[in-house]
């Protein structure tokens, strides 16, 4: 299963602060952080000219659209933000309906090179007011430790969630403020189907705790050993467990993932 971290331009944005890019997001700081080093480096290296991302967050992905439509129904002249930055394609295609994102057509060389849509997920929008910035998996990050210790199975596939022995070890983040969740709510329904997929989602839902927040949360939640298992937004095992604190830094032997395959 595929997912994508989304971004498009906003309209009628104030005029950013010379060499800074502001970009409002839910993502992670795992994933601002290498976004940030990568685009810095990159406009040094093609420009010869220092450059940063400007990052501003006020919490999940539905914060951040409620957040942005407030702003411009009282500033329909701008709102200083110039890139609407993850979340999957579902803000997008609100702002779209709204009128509030710029066209940007990359040269060609570059657009040549990436496909419309991968398994029916389109990668960008045909009318280019919106582009997948990365692809990425998504799979099941447990506490070994605790799994021993407690006697409970190892998962390897999505349905083993939904076990009975596993009622309040399961932990998820909420898909109603989650957009990196919501995608993956979406892709269990186009893989195993619309009656199937619920089933499956309903069964894992009900065995687990649902965490609002899912940076700072997820991370307390791990620490605390509530749940151990988390269907996290994860492109490499690092930036799974990079959120835990310096002083825990003991605790990343414990952690394991799997990416099913089913």
């Amino acid at each position: 299963m595929l997912f994508f971290l989304f971004a498009g331009a906003l309209s009628l944005h104030a005029a950013a602060p010379i060499k800074k890019v502001i970009l409002i997001t839910p993502h992670v700081d795992a994933i601002r952080s290498e976004f940030g080093r990568g685009f810095a480096e990159w406009h040094l290296r093609k420009y010869g000219e220092k450059a940063e991302a400007d990052f501003r967050q006020v919490g999940g992905t539905s914060d951040a659209l409620r957040f942005v439509l407030s702003e411009f129904a009282e500033k329909p002249g701008g709102i200083g933000i110039d890139c609407f930055w993850g979340g999957g394609e579902e803000p997008f295609l609100v702002l779209g309906d709204k009128r509030l994102l710029m066209r940007y057509d990359p040269p060609a060389e570059i657009l040549s090179g990436i496909p419309e849509s991968i398994n029916g997920v389109e990668v960008y929008d045909p009318n280019h007011t919106w582009y997948g910035a990365a692809l990425s998996s998504f799979g099941i990050l447990e506490n070994l430790r605790v799994q021993r210790l407690a006697g409970l199975p190892f998962v390897r596939q999505w349905e083993e969630l939904a076990r009975p022995e596993l009622f309040g070890w399961v932990g998820v983040g909420d898909p109603r403020n989650s957009g990196t969740m919501n995608v993956m709510f979406e892709a269990f329904l186009q893989f195993y189907g619309w009656e199937r997929g619920w089933q499956m989602l309903t069964q894992i839902g009900g065995k687990g705790i649902f965490i609002k927040e899912l940076e700072d949360a997820l991370a307390a939640e791990r620490l605390k050993v509530e749940a151990f298992r988390k269907l996290i937004e994860i492109t490499e095992r690092e930036e799974g467990i990079s959120i835990l604190k310096k002083d825990e830094a003991k605790q990343l032997k414990s952690l394991g993932r799997t990416t099913p395959e089913k």
